[in-house]
């Protein structure tokens, strides 16, 4: 259900778009120190958990932005840390859905295809939905199955805090963006039809099987939004500022 315009606790932004803020993490509120849970602030509550036997995450400041920090495994294999919704993700993210994912990242070395977000599993196009931080020009910046994937242009350098954010308008040939600090970065049309009835993963996308995790996100994150509609690139700017 939509909720009417959101005002964001971050930047206390109206949007012009109407859109509810299905998750809300943001790492300001958090104790530094280790982390095995992290509260959403948004409108369908719960929290993202650590993967059971997971080692801690690691809540610090980095050139003074407070955010969490997961690790990848050296080996390149089951990643090491990542947070899992205690919620389904919510059906108005999924089929052919509109929506946004902004995220506050830091990343100090960037590979091909590193996962920050992923709201539906892999294995079938165009039915994946991942939010990356990678140099893949098909696939550096979403990941939804083969042709409909997408990729930064050029890739936001690494070793400095980006506003990421990628919108989709849903529908038939929908148009994707994707946006560095509030800035058009690429888009393209495609149609989607994300799988359903999955959970949200943070810091790493899960296979079809939905056990098996790849694609660790190797960074920090200050912040992670979700909404249901897609901003406008007007709203995305501002929520960058």
């Amino acid at each position: 259900m939509k909720r009417g315009i959101i005002c964001l606790a971050l930047s206390c932004l109206a949007l012009t778009v109407q859109a509810e803020l299905l998750v809300d993490l943001d790492a300001s509120g958090l104790a530094p120190g280790n982390l095995r849970s992290w509260t959403n602030q948004g409108t369908v509550g719960g929290q993202f958990d650590l993967w059971p036997g997971d080692p801690n995450l690691v809540v610090e400041e980095i050139e003074g932005v407070p955010c969490v920090t997961f690790s990848e495994n050296p080996d390149g294999g089951t990643p090491v840390q990542a947070l899992v919704s205690s919620f389904g993700t919510p059906a108005g993210i999924t089929g052919n859905s509109p929506y946004t994912v902004a995220v506050l990242a830091y990343q100090p070395i960037i590979a091909g295809e590193e996962c920050m977000v992923n709201w539906a599993r892999r294995g079938t196009s165009p039915r994946a939905a991942q939010f990356n931080y990678g140099t893949s020009a098909a696939f550096g910046a979403t990941t939804h199955w083969g042709a409909p994937d997408l990729g930064w242009n050029p890739p936001p350098p690494a070793g400095q805090w980006h506003h990421l954010a990628v919108t989709y308008t849903g529908g038939t040939d929908g148009l994707e963006s994707v946006y560095v600090n509030g800035l058009l970065n690429n888009s393209e049309t495609k149609t989607l039809n994300l799988w359903p009835d999955g959970v949200i993963y943070i810091g790493c996308a899960i296979e079809a099987d939905d056990t098996t995790r790849v694609l660790a996100y190797n960074g920090s994150l200050a912040y992670v939004k979700i909404f249901d509609e897609a901003l406008s690139q007007a709203d995305v700017a501002a929520l960058a500022g």
